[in-house]
């Protein structure tokens, strides 16, 4: 192990039955937001809580307040302060668009941003981390196996800058998280409102 796995966390929804999940209302999907960039000073995005009714019916409370941090089909929707100070770091690899949020009593939060990856970061060590390809009945194709426990590619991380591995959705894995720097961890995580939970990767 490295010091690299003590440094990084998986960032994932909180196990919490009252988080919202968030869904685009119809004029924001259709503009396939979650692809590129849109264009800058286009309306911004719209969005609410795909599982309102559900929730109604099963006796489940909504949040009296929105959450600080929302994932959105594997991106992000986060408050305005959150998005502010990642500029503030000149975080790489994001693309950003203002957001609504129409929370379930209908308030309208007009300080969200959406935040989509250009790309994924693939630093995770083959050798040293535990995965699907070192099965003996192993598809030697298959270029993106199932991860079991990490070990992170330290000589890739010393080469590349702080401020393009600050926030970065894991690549060359199936289905890979979300990974956040310890420094920026209190921007997404540990606050009254934050609608997530931290792994350490060491302890994944």
């Amino acid at each position: 192990m490295t010091e690299f796995e003590k440094q990084y966390y998986f960032l994932k929804r909180a196990k919490l039955e009252s988080l919202p999940y968030p869904s685009a209302f119809h004029e924001s999907n259709e503009r396939e937001y979650w692809k590129s960039p849109l264009p800058p000073g286009s309306a911004p995005l719209a969005f609410h809580n795909g599982q309102k009714r559900d929730n109604r019916r099963e006796g489940i409370q909504s949040l009296p307040v929105p959450p600080d941090v929302m994932f959105e089909h594997g991106n992000l929707i986060v408050r305005n302060h959150v998005r502010n100070a990642l500029l503030e770091r000149k975080v790489t690899g994001l693309f950003m668009h203002p957001a609504w949020w129409v929370h379930d009593d209908k308030s309208l939060y007009e300080d969200y941003c959406y935040i989509g990856f250009h790309e994924k970061f693939d630093c995770w060590d083959r050798e040293l981390s535990e995965h699907s390809g070192q099965e003996e009945d192993a598809d030697p194709t298959d270029t993106e196996p199932s991860v079991w426990s990490y070990r992170l590619n330290a000589r890739l991380l010393e080469q590349t800058p702080l401020n393009e591995r600050l926030l970065f959705v894991m690549g060359g894995c199936f289905a890979g998280d979300l990974v956040c720097h310890e420094s920026i961890l209190p921007l997404f995580h540990g606050g009254e409102n934050s609608g997530t939970r931290a792994i350490l990767v060491a302890d994944y």
